[in-house]
């Protein structure tokens, strides 16, 4: 972890600090920490608004080992790659809007339902999202040829998510896999990234 970026270091820490703790805790305890820091908006068919704060802190908490081990993989080498595009303050700009904007996409389609949603999935698919423009269609093409990658690129990666979510992924125990979240991040992660970037290239 020596070349990841510091900000990386700290964010999978916190993952790391937190999973600990949801080990060694009592059942009843681990429960309830899931149960108060992660994404939960809807209860007995009430709106909690107190508990906006879980758009953000459910990204921390995992179902598990191996959930926490692959969203960290993917957030250590892509973040890594976004993190140099961006620099801190965009960087953390994009974490936060992605995992809100993936908690909101599971909130909205999910509307009255008490469901409980936890991992950092969102914020993955959001780099993945932004990904696109560095790898798939740099920001150097023209228009036309962006969007033609880009439309394809989120195609591809929609099936992927739908395949990923019915299939299973690793750690996930069996529980169910929020596409929602995924989607919601990825969207975010897609449109959001052109307008972080400081300087966009100029074409030739």
């Amino acid at each position: 972890m020596t070349t990841l970026p510091p900000v990386i270091k700290i964010v999978l820490g916190i993952m790391l600090a937190i999973q600990v703790l949801m080990t060694v805790l009592q059942p009843s305890q681990a429960d309830w920490l899931i149960r108060t820091f992660g994404l939960l908006l809807f209860w007995n068919g009430q709106f909690l608004p107190d508990r906006l704060y879980s758009l953000f802190t459910y990204a921390f908490l995992h179902g598990g080992w191996l959930h926490l081990l692959f969203n960290a993989l993917w957030i250590a080498t892509l973040g890594s790659q976004i993190y140099r595009v961006l620099g801190l303050d965009r960087f953390l700009i994009l974490m936060l809007i992605t995992s809100v904007a993936g908690g909101a996409a599971q909130v909205f389609l999910h509307w009255g339902e008490p469901t409980l949603t936890i991992g950092a999935s969102s914020v993955v698919f959001g780099l993945i999202g932004a990904a696109g423009h560095v790898w798939v269609a740099p920001l150097t093409l023209r228009t036309g040829e962006r969007l033609r990658k880009l439309f394809a690129f989120s195609a591809i990666m929609m099936l992927l998510n739908l395949g990923y979510a019915y299939l299973g992924a690793p750690g996930d125990g069996g529980s169910a896999i929020s596409w929602e979240a995924h989607a919601g991040g990825f969207f975010a992660g897609l449109l959001i990234f052109p307008l972080l970037v400081v300087r966009r290239p100029t074409l030739v």
